[in-house]
């Protein structure tokens, strides 16, 4: 299982782009190791994969050998908790049905960085 963090809202993280589709991020909550940055379609934020987890793919068709399964808490009315679990292979996020996002259950292709991403 690995924890996904979204570095564009900490101030220390430095972003390094990989290429339209993925980024390197840095001192992600203060861990020095940071790790592959991806833009998340289903949640609206960036995922980061780990560290260790290796790229099989290409930088335009990226294909990690992992399951990703994200669980946050929520914070009453404000903001529910939620589920972000899936795989990405070939270019593709392959979204787990037990989601709690409205593509749960659906394959959509890996989409480029947001532009405030980019900056």
């Amino acid at each position: 299982m690995n924890v996904a963090l979204a570095p564009d809202r900490h101030p220390r993280t430095e972003r390094i782009f990989l290429g339209p589709k993925l980024l390197r991020a840095s001192h992600v909550h203060g861990r020095p190791e940071g790790g592959i940055g991806h833009w998340c379609p289903g949640c609206g934020v960036l995922h980061v994969i780990a560290p260790g987890i290796e790229n099989r793919g290409t930088l335009a068709t990226p294909d990690f050998d992992a399951d990703f399964d994200l669980k946050w808490r929520g914070f009453g009315l404000i903001a529910p908790g939620g589920r972000c679990h899936y795989r990405i292979v070939l270019g593709l996020i392959l979204f787990g049905r037990d989601c709690t996002h409205r593509l749960a259950g659906i394959t959509v292709p890996l989409p480029d960085l947001p532009g405030h991403l980019r900056e």
